[in-house]
């Protein structure tokens, strides 16, 4: 499934799941990849909020107030370790989908 991924997704990705282990939450939601995003300095999401004059730490903060508080036991399914763990098995000709695709594609929708 990551293969499809940028390595710029897959940081996202991994920065997400630290976020969900930093907080005790036992699943990966919206809210660690928002938080993913607010740590990734240079992407675009980050720019837009930005732009839009919002407070990253003020959206940092009221996340992490609105978690829910977490149990001991952490259960991911497979997630990448690493950013060196993409797979070169991708003979297909799709191209990978970039995480700042996906947020374009959802902000033009609306």
């Amino acid at each position: 499934m990551f293969e499809r991924f940028t390595d710029k997704g897959r940081k996202i990705i991994i920065l997400a799941r630290e976020e969900a282990e930093r907080h005790q939450n036992d699943y990966l939601g919206t809210e660690h990849l928002v938080l993913a995003i607010l740590r990734e300095s240079d992407g675009i999401a980050l720019m837009i909020l930005k732009k839009m004059g919002l407070s990253t730490e003020q959206i940092r903060l009221e996340i992490e107030r609105n978690l829910p508080g977490g149990g001991t036991t952490m259960t991911f399914g497979k997630f990448p370790s690493a950013l060196g763990s993409r797979r070169s098995s991708n003979t297909g000709s799709k191209k990978p989908v970039s995480l700042d695709t996906i947020i374009s594609a959802v902000n033009t929708s609306y």
